[in-house]
């Protein structure tokens, strides 16, 4: 079954998605720029690992095209967690820094990191586990107040106090089926606050058995991504204490820790089955689209789809997670669009010769022969 969902927006934004759409398979023979933004904190280590270089679009035949195609594949970046007799033990740093944004912005961001020495991310490291195992989650608070911290899905209870600055907290729960997660900051005083500077990250939990994203036939896959969709509104950044919520709106929209032309773009190869893992950390829900290829949706919230069903767009909810397989036909083009197809790919609405620049949500899935 295929369904094409028109996006939950008013006609003048629906319109301005259609005209984004075409925008942006015009693009396919443009390919974006590669390089990741420069920040004065660490560039997100899931836009980092994603991609090596955007593939060429013709490679050899054989052994040797069979290692482009492995070279090129799409992984999920690496972990700071580490098993141990079945226990999977992470820590994260709830850290200051700031962003770098298109356009010469700056912005302060709350992130975590994986290391004390390391600066903060957007989105948090990647949270790694196989369902069954115990995972224990360490979180050492270097901001200038608590935190805690929040598991959606997971049986740990809400931590309302967390750990004050300069203390640390552990959190442990059993991960007992697979699937795409989220985690973000807690339900302490500030935690809404948090979240929105950027306190989030993926959690995902592999199958113990069987394979692909649920460990049935239907989720099979051979890459996969991870796609955290995040926002910004410069004016919260620059006062997250004492700016009113109520006025907050995010001017800049982020894949991955970065808003386009500096997203990365989605290596996968002719004839694959690629998972994307949506995490929306956001505020907002996403609808989130191709242009050029379908995606079906296998899952949500971490929990499998009885019946797997197929669209171009779908909508990510705020908080939400989804997963969805593309199946990369033979012959497709080198480069298929990925896009939020409400509004929110531009940049604090840039424009140029009248015209506003395609930005934020926005990135390619490059494909290999």
């Amino acid at each position: 079954m295929f369904l094409m969902r028109a996006p939950h927006a008013s006609a003048r934004r629906f319109a301005l998605a259609c005209g984004a759409l075409t925008t942006a398979t015009v693009l396919l023979t443009q390919p974006p720029a590669t390089a990741q933004p420069s920040l004065t904190t660490r560039s997100s280590a899931t836009a980092k690992s994603a991609v090596t270089a955007l593939p060429a679009a013709t490679a050899g035949s054989g052994a040797a095209a069979e290692r482009t195609r492995a070279s090129t594949a799409a992984a999920l970046p690496s972990s700071p967690c580490t098993p141990n007799a079945g226990v999977r033990a992470c820590e994260l740093w709830a850290k200051t820094g700031t962003l770098a944004l298109p356009g010469g912005v700056t912005v302060p961001i709350w992130g975590y990191a994986a290391a004390a020495g390391d600066p903060p991310s957007l989105p948090g490291p990647l949270l790694l586990a196989t369902a069954g195992e115990t995972v224990r989650v360490t979180v050492h608070n270097m901001l200038g107040e608590a935190t805690s911290l929040g598991l959606p899905e997971q049986d740990v209870p809400p931590d309302t106090t967390g750990a004050a600055p300069g203390a640390s907290r552990t959190y442990e729960f059993t991960a007992t089926r697979p699937g795409t997660f989220r985690y973000e900051a807690g339900l302490t005083g500030g935690g809404p606050r948090q979240v929105a500077m950027g306190l989030a990250g993926a959690l995902v939990v592999r199958p113990a058995s069987g394979g692909g994203a649920y460990g049935t036939p239907t989720t099979a896959f051979d890459d996969e991504a991870l796609v955290v969709l995040q926002g910004i509104d410069p004016a919260f950044n620059a006062a997250p204490s004492t700016y009113p919520m109520s006025r907050y709106r995010p001017r800049y929209w982020l894949i991955n820790g970065a808003a386009y032309p500096d997203t990365a773009p989605i290596p996968t190869a002719q004839g694959h089955r690629l998972l994307l893992r949506y995490v929306n950390a956001g505020l907002e829900d996403h609808p989130m689209s191709l242009a050029g290829a379908y995606q079906s949706v296998v899952g949500a919230d971490g929990r499998e789809a009885g019946h797997p069903y197929t669209v171009l767009s779908e909508t990510v909810i705020a908080g939400g997670t989804m997963d969805a397989v593309v199946a990369v036909p033979p012959g497709a083009p080198p480069l298929i669009p990925l896009f939020e197809a409400a509004r929110h790919i531009d940049n604090a609405g840039h424009v140029t010769a009248g015209t506003v620049d395609l930005g934020g949500m926005l990135t390619f899935i490059a494909v290999t022969p």
